[in-house]
């Protein structure tokens, strides 16, 4: 677990670059993880995401965990630090609660961890 993902788990909120939630709005969590693992060949986020979820290491019992734990309408969300969105993505940040259901199924540090929660992932309006 990485110092970025403790530190999110204890403030209860993370960061995005805005310009990257309007190039990729999808929140679907059953999706990301698709798109993810499926078409990026991100296949490191099968291991990670099968040790959360206590499953067999591959898409489909990855997808399948998900669905029985968070519902198959399950929301997702890369969130980082402040400090790391600016520094790998950029200067437009914006801040998300981080609901209290919600399971890291990756951890790239300072460059994002994927939530998914049944609950969707609410921005905060003031900082």
């Amino acid at each position: 677990m990485s110092e970025e993902l403790k530190k999110l788990m204890r403030l209860r909120y993370g960061y995005r670059d805005n310009s990257v939630g309007e190039l990729s709005p999808e929140r679907n969590a059953i999706k990301i993880l698709k798109h993810e693992i499926g078409e990026l060949e991100n296949t490191h986020m099968i291991d990670e995401a099968s040790d959360a979820l206590k499953c067999n290491k591959n898409l489909s019992s990855v997808v399948t965990a998900v669905k029985k734990r968070f519902g198959k309408d399950a929301y997702a969300l890369w969130l980082g630090t402040k400090k790391g969105i600016e520094e790998n993505y950029g200067k437009n940040v914006v801040k998300y609660y981080i609901p209290p259901d919600a399971l890291p199924l990756s951890d790239l540090a300072d460059a994002g961890i994927l939530f998914v929660s049944k609950f969707e992932f609410q921005k905060c309006w003031w900082y």
